[in-house]
Formats: structure tokens, sequence, C-alpha cells
């Protein structure tokens, strides 16, 4: 099965700001100075053109999850988008049952000139 559903006002714009704060938290400590940071919404594990940290070290997985741990609210927020998208895919494709997979990822691409992919994983089209 292969369908496309578009549905306005589909969250809140107050749902809009804190799943990007989630973003903006996650990524507060990564380089802007081109191309993609991905991050992990499950785990907070972010990857961009820097190594990728450790868990101890700042800016890391462990300092991601204290911050979000701190503003729970974000977090119940994301789960309830995230289980409104699966519902609303349930019903729009008359499905039984419906299973999201990990992990879901969050981008961000920041445009630069004098950026160039270092590996396949870098590149967007």
């Amino acid at each position: 099965m292969c369908g496309r559903a578009v549905i306005d006002n589909f969250v809140t714009p107050k749902q809009v700001t804190q799943l990007r704060n989630i973003a903006e938290i996650g990524m507060q400590n990564r380089s802007k100075l081109g191309g993609p940071t991905i991050m992990d919404i499950n785990t907070g594990f972010v990857r961009d053109i820097r190594p990728v940290p450790r868990v101890t070290e700042d800016g890391g997985m462990l300092c991601w999850i204290k911050s979000l741990l701190t503003v729970d609210l974000i977090v119940w927020t994301a789960v309830r988008v995230v289980e409104k998208i699966r519902m609303a895919v349930m019903k729009e494709f008359d499905l039984e049952k419906l299973y999201f997979s990990a992990p879901t990822f969050i981008t961000r691409l920041i445009g630069n000139e004098s950026w160039t992919p270092s590996e396949i994983h870098d590149e967007y089209w």
C-alpha cells in the first residue's frame, strides 16, 4: 500500500513550539558551520560534522537527556503527537495496526557554500 494524506491544523501552535524546543535543546551544542545535524529523539544521539560525542561529554547524550527531563511537558507533547500521527494514519488508510519504529530522526540542514559532504550520509537531495 502506498498513499499520502495532508491534514491542516493537525497539531496546535503550542505543540509545534514544544517540538521545536526538543530539536533546539538536542542540537544546541552542535556545529552550525553547514551541512546536516541529525538527532534521534528516542535516545538523544546527535550526529553532525564534528565527531560523535561520548555519553558523558558536554552537549552529548547525557546532557541532552538531562535537559529534556527537566521539561517533562515537552517530552509528553512529543509522545502525544507521535501517537496522534499513528492514529491518523491508521484511520486514513483503514489499518487495524500500525507500529512505528525507532530511531525517529529530526534533521537540521544549514546551507553553506564552503561546506562539502565528508561521507554519503552527509548528502541530501
